[in-house]
C-alpha cells in the first residue's frame, strides 16, 4: 500500500514539480526515505493531533498540523444545549461559535504538547 501511495505522489510531483505543499495524514516526512531529498523542499502539513505528530513537528519533519479540537466540538455542543434547555441561553447571539480548527507548528508546539499528553487536545 505504501509503495503504491508513494508511486502516485512521485508521479504527480515529477509532472507538477512546481507544487511546494503536501498535506498528509500518514506517513510523516521521516518515513519517506529514500524520497527525503525529493520532498525536502516541500512544505508538509498534517491533519489531527497526537503525540506522534507533535514529535514530528518538534523534529522538523512536519511543518504544521490542523488541530480540529474535537474536545471543543463535542463538549461545547452539549454544554450549549444544556444551557439553552436549563437557562434559555443563546450562546453566540445566534451567530456561529467557532471551535476550530487550530494550527500547531514550531511556534506553539511546546505549549500544545503538554495538553496533548493530558488528553485535552
Amino acid at each position: 500500500m505504501f509503495t503504491s501511495y508513494m508511486s502516485i505522489i512521485l508521479a504527480f510531483y515529477r509532472v507538477f514539480s512546481f507544487f511546494f505543499f503536501l498535506m498528509i495524514r500518514r506517513p510523516p516526512r521521516s518515513t519517506l526515505f529514500p524520497y527525503t531529498t525529493l520532498f525536502r523542499s516541500l512544505f508538509i502539513g498534517g491533519f489531527d493531533i497526537s503525540t506522534d505528530i507533535i514529535q514530528e513537528i518538534e523534529a522538523g519533519n512536519v511543518d504544521f498540523t490542523v488541530d480540529q479540537q474535537q474536545y471543543l466540538q463535542g463538549y461545547l455542543a452539549i454544554m450549549f444545549l444544556y444551557l439553552n434547555v436549563t437557562n434559555q441561553n443563546t450562546v453566540g447571539g445566534g451567530l456561529p461559535v467557532l471551535t476550530g480548527p487550530g494550527f500547531v507548528d514550531g511556534a506553539n508546539v511546546a505549549e500544545v504538547k503538554a495538553l496533548v499528553e493530558a488528553g485535552t487536545r
